[in-house]
C-alpha cells in the first residue's frame, strides 16, 4: 500500500512539473492535414493526443472482452466449480477425522466430481474406504495415487500401512524399497525398512539404512551411535564363529560407539583373550566395569591366570572391584554390589571365609538380594557347616528381591540380544530388576490354568447334559407323533367298519340291530383311550439319565406309570401313593400314636 501511494505521488508531481513547464514555454503547433490548416497550442495538442490515447485502449479492451466474453463464461463456471469442489474436499477430510462415514462418503463423492483431476480426491476417497473398512477400495485408491508423481510417496505409504496391518511383511519391505528408491529422503521409509530389517536379523542392510537416517535433519546422533553399536555387536556375534577376526574388529568398532555396551566389552574381551592378549582386554574389561558394571565383566576379568597365585589372584580381583562405577554416581549402588559378590565368589573358590563374608558384609546389612543370600549359605555351609543357617539364608533368598537380569518387554533372556523376543525392537533388552516377583508369577500362572480348566469340564458338563435332554424332548415327541399316528389309523378304521357293515345291519330289526350298533361304538371308544395308556407307558419307560448322575438299575418289579414310591427320612418303610394305604412315618421325637378311632393294622398300615 505504501509503494502504491509513493507512486501516485511521483505520477502527480511529474504531471504538474509538466504543466508547470508548458506553462513557461508556451508554443504552436501547426500542420496541414486532408486539406485543412490546423493551428493549435502545444498544451492542447497534447492533450488531445493523451485523450486519443485513451480512447484508443478503452476502445481494444472492449472488443477484446467481446471477444473473450466465452471464454471468460467458462472461467466464471469453472472456477466456481473447483470452488465447491475445494469446499467439499475440506469437509470430507473433517468428517474423516470425526469418524462420520456417511458425511464422508458424500463429500468424497461430491469432491470426486467437482475436482477431475485434483490428486487430493483420491487420498479422501483412500481414508473414507479405511474408515468404511472397504480394504479392496483403499487399495484401490492408493494404487491410483501411485500412477501421480504428487501422490506417489502418499500412496506408497498407505499400501505400506495396509501391508503391515494385513502382517504381509515381505509386501511391506518391497514397498519400502520403493519408496526408498523414488525419495532417498523420506523419514517413513527408511525408518520402516530399519525395522524390519532388523527383525529379519538383516545387520549389513540395517546398518545401510541407519547410515542414510543419520543423514536426516533431525536425527538424534547419540541414538543413532547406540543403534549402530548394537548392530556392529550382533554382526560380531553373528560371524564369531567362522571369522573371529572379522567379529573382532566389528566389536572394537562398537566399542568407538558406545562404550557402555556391555555385550560389545564382553564379546571383544572373549576374543582377545582367545588370541592370548590378556592386557588389552583386561583394559576394556576395566573401562566398561567404570561404566557399566556388570557380572559377566567381573566373572572374565575374575579368571584366575596360569600358575597365579591364590593370594595374588584375590588381591588382582579385590583392585579390580575397587574400580566398579568409579566416576560414575549412578552406577555407585550397582557397583558396590557387583564388586562385593565378584570377591566373595573368588575367595569363595579359595575357600577363604572370611574374606569372602567381609566383602558381604557391607551389603548384607540392607535387604540383599537372592544372590547375596545363596553365597551366604554357601559361607555358612563352607566355614561352620552349620545346617541351620545355610536352611535361614536359603528361606531368605525365596524371600529376597531379585537380582538384574536382560529384560524386555516382560521376556527375561538369560543372555543379551539385540531385538526384543516379544516385538522384534532393537536395543530393547536392560539389565535391571523386574518389577515383579517371579515366584508369585508363576504361582498366578499355574492358578490361572486350573480355573480355566475347571472352567472347560463345567462346560463339557453343561453341554453333554443339554445334549440328553435334547435327546429326552426328541424321544418324547417321536412317541407322541407315533401315538398321534396310531389314533389317525383308528380313526380311518372306525370310519371304514360302519360303511363295511352297513349291508348286514340292514337286514336286522327291532332291538338287535341296536345292540350290535352299541357295541361297535363302544368297542371303537375303548380304542383310543388304550393308545394313551400305551403312549403314557413308552413315555414313563424313557430313561434319562443326568450328566453327574450314575446309571440306575432296575430291579424284577416295573412301575406301571400311575403309582409313585418313596421313602421317609425316619422310617424304613415305603410310602406308596395311588394305592389303598398310605404309610405313616414314624418321627423321633412323636410320643406315640395320634389319638384316633381307627386302629392300625399288622402292617402299620391305617385302611382307607
Amino acid at each position: 500500500m505504501m509503494i502504491r501511494l509513493i507512486g501516485y505521488f511521483i505520477a502527480f508531481v511529474v504531471f504538474v512539473t509538466s504543466v508547470v513547464w508548458l506553462n513557461n514555454n508556451p508554443g504552436f503547433v501547426e500542420f496541414d492535414w486532408f486539406g485543412y490548416h490546423i493551428k493549435s497550442s502545444m498544451g492542447l495538442f497534447i492533450a488531445a493526443i493523451v485523450i486519443l490515447v485513451v480512447v484508443c485502449v478503452l476502445v481494444w479492451r472492449l472488443v477484446r472482452g467481446i471477444m473473450g466474453a466465452p471464454d471468460a463464461f467458462g472461467l466464471f463456471f469453472s472456477s466456481r466449480r473447483r470452488k465447491k469442489g475445494y469446499e467439499a474436499l475440506s469437509k470430507g477430510i473433517i468428517a474423516v477425522g470425526s469418524g462420520d462415514v456417511k458425511t464422508a462418503q458424500k463429500f468424497a463423492r461430491l469432491a470426486a466430481e467437482k475436482l477431475d483431476d485434483e490428486p487430493l480426491t483420491l487420498l479422501l476417497k483412500a481414508q473414507t474406504a479405511q474408515l468404511e473398512g472397504d480394504k479392496d477400495q483403499t487399495h484401490k485408491a492408493f494404487e491410483k495415487m501411485i500412477e501421480q508423481d504428487a501422490t506417489k510417496m502418499i500412496g506408497l505409504r498407505g499400501l505400506f500401512m495396509e501391508a503391515q496391518r494385513n502382517e504381509d511383511g515381505g509386501a511391506a519391505k518391497m514397498i519400502a524399497l520403493d519408496a526408498v528408491a523414488h525419495d532417498g529422503q523420506s523419514k517413513w521409509a527408511l525408518n520402516g525398512l530399519f525395522d524390519m530389517q532388523t527383525a529379519e536379523g538383516d545387520w549389513g542392510g540395517a546398518l545401510n539404512s541407519l547410515l542414510m537416517i543419520g543423514r536426516l535433519q533431525g536425527t538424534n546422533v547419540a541414538e543413532t551411535k547406540r543403534k549402530r553399536a548394537v548392530l556392529l555387536t550382533a554382526e560380531a556375534m553373528n560371524i564369531e564363529a567362522s571369522n573371529a577376526e572379522r567379529a573382532l574388529e566389528l566389536a572394537l568398532e562398537a566399542r568407538t560407539h558406545a562404550p557402555e555396551l556391555v555385550p560389545a566389552t564382553v564379546l571383544a574381551a572373549k576374543l582377545l583373550l582367545a588370541k592370548g592378549s590378556l592386557r588389552k582386554a583386561h583394559k576394556l574389561l576395566e573401562k566398561c566395569w567404570r561404566l557399566a558394571p556388570h557380572p559377566e565383566l567381573g566373572a572374565l576379568f575374575a579368571a584366575q591366570k596360569d600358575a597365579e597365585k591364590p593370594n595374588i589372584w584375590l588381591k588382582r580381583v579385590q583392585t579390580f572391584a575397587l574400580k566398579a562405577g568409579v566416576g560414575h554416581a549412578d552406577m555407585a549402588a550397582r557397583g558396590a554390589v557387583e564388586a562385593a559378590v565378584m570377591v566373595a565368589r573368588v575367595a569363595i573358590e579359595q575357600s577363604d571365609w572370611s574374606a569372602a563374608r567381609k566383602a558381604l558384609e557391607s551389603i548384607v546389612v540392607d535387604d540383599p538380594s537372592a544372590r547375596v543370600c545363596t553365597l551366604m549359605a554357601k559361607i555358612e555351609q563352607g566355614e561352620l557347616g552349620n545346617r541351620g543357617l545355610v536352611a535361614e539364608w536359603l528361606a531368605r533368598a525365596q524371600r529376597a528381591p531379585g537380582d538384574p537380569v536382560w529384560l524386555a518387554d516382560g521376556h527375561i533372556a538369560v543372555t543379551w540380544a539385540p531385538i526384543s523376543a516379544v516385538t522384534g525392537e532393537l536395543d530393547a533388552y536392560e539389565w535391571k530388576v523386574p518389577d515383579y516377583n517371579l515366584a508369585q508369577v508363576e504361582a498366578d500362572m499355574a492358578a490361572n490354568i486350573l480355573l480355566e480348566h475347571h472352567e472347560s469340564e463345567l462346560q463339557a458338563l453343561e453341554s453333554q447334559e443339554k445334549a440328553q435332554q435334547q435327546a429326552h424332548e426328541q424321544a418324547i415327541v417321536a412317541v407322541k407323533q407315533e401315538a398321534e399316528i396310531e389314533i389317525a389309523k383308528i380313526a380311518e378304521e372306525k370310519a371304514e367298519k360302519p360303511a363295511k357293515d352297513e349291508p348286514s345291519n340292514e337286514g336286522n330289526s327291532g332291538s338287535g340291530s341296536g345292540g350290535v350298533e352299541l357295541v361297535v361304538a363302544k368297542k371303537s371308544a375303548d380304542e383310543p383311550v388304550k393308545t394313551v395308556e400305551v403312549v403314557a407307558e413308552k413315555i414313563e419307560k424313557i430313561d434319562f439319565q443326568p450328566a453327574d448322575a450314575s446309571p440306575q438299575k432296575s430291579g424284577d418289579k416295573k412301575s406301571n406309570g400311575l403309582k409313585k414310591v418313596s421313602k421317609s427320612p425316619y422310617s424304613s418303610q415305603p410310602i406308596t401313593e395311588g394305592d389303598d394305604k398310605v404309610a405313616l412315618p414314624h418321627r423321633p421325637d412323636d410320643p406315640g400314636l395320634p389319638a384316633d378311632d381307627k386302629d392300625p393294622g399288622a402292617d402299620g398300615y391305617y385302611s382307607n
